[in-house]
């Protein structure tokens, strides 16, 4: 799969997910966390035995881009904070 805002890739048994806003310090929009969701469910249909999340830029990830939050009313909050509780055995 094609991701706009990390890499992902596998190397035997080990598999890393890397997060690519570095412009944004990492910070988790929606669409960057859908997209972390997705490669681990990727990793855990694979073969891979290790899943290594790592982050380019200096930080590793300042938390939710308050810029995909302005817009959003209380029910786009929990929507968005919902998907922070993604459990393996229900979503992935």
């Amino acid at each position: 799969m094609i991701y706009r805002h990390i890499l992902s890739e596998r190397d035997g048994d080990v598999a890393t997910i890397t997060m690519n806003r570095p412009e944004r310090r990492n910070a988790l929009s929606h669409e960057h966390i859908d997209e972390l969701i997705a490669a681990l469910g990727e990793v855990a249909k694979s073969a891979a035995r290790v899943a290594i999340i790592a982050a380019n830029g200096p930080v590793f990830s300042a938390g939710h881009d308050y810029g995909d939050m302005v817009e959003r009313d209380l029910q786009g909050f929990r929507e968005l904070f919902a998907r922070c509780r993604v459990s393996a055995g229900r979503d992935l």
